[in-house]
């Protein structure tokens, strides 16, 4: 595991357009930290729950946290939420957003992300305009991403905000 979070740290920092491939909870949450860890203005998240083995990763949750310290923005887009399981990240994000409420923003959405092959529900994040993380099976966490593949972030971009920016979609209050 150390190899592939030495592999994962040096793609992230130097900005290298590689695509690398992961799977499994252990490697999506270290590929997520790095993307909290190098981002400095906007991630964008579309995911399950939110209650999952990544977003409850000890990495996950303080990188998440540091991202949030040095006021970044995140809008989260979820697609299996029920009011009835709110995640437990919900408190740590309801923390701050009530310091900075524009810097954090949670909607729900009918609208589920297919991959045009094979039909299977993903999943994906960015970080500022150049990072990805997309997950094409998101049973068994298999995704590829990118620390610097402006092209393809911007379409997903474009699709999140698409999404995000709806009727059909509606926001989730924290505080």
């Amino acid at each position: 595991m150390e190899d592939y979070i030495g592999y994962i740290k040096n793609l992230a920092e130097n900005k290298l357009p590689t695509i690398f491939y992961n799977s499994g909870p252990e490697h999506a949450s270290i590929v997520m930290s790095n993307i909290f860890q190098n981002s400095k203005d906007m991630i964008r998240i579309f995911a399950g729950n939110f209650s999952g083995e990544v977003s409850q990763n000890e990495r996950y949750i303080e990188s998440l946290k540091s991202y949030l310290n040095r006021k970044g923005k995140v809008h989260i887009l979820l697609d299996e939420y029920t009011e009835d399981k709110k995640p437990h990240l919900f408190d740590l994000l309801s923390t701050y957003s009530f310091f900075n409420p524009e810097n954090i923003e949670i909607k729900k959405t009918n609208t589920h992300v297919v991959e045009e092959k094979t039909k299977k529900k993903i999943h994906f994040t960015t970080g500022d305009n150049c990072m990805f993380r997309l997950e094409e099976d998101t049973d068994k966490f298999l995704a590829k991403g990118s620390f610097n593949n402006l092209e393809l972030t911007d379409k997903l971009i474009k699709y999140f905000d698409q999404i995000f920016n709806s009727r059909d979609s509606k926001s989730i209050k924290l505080n």
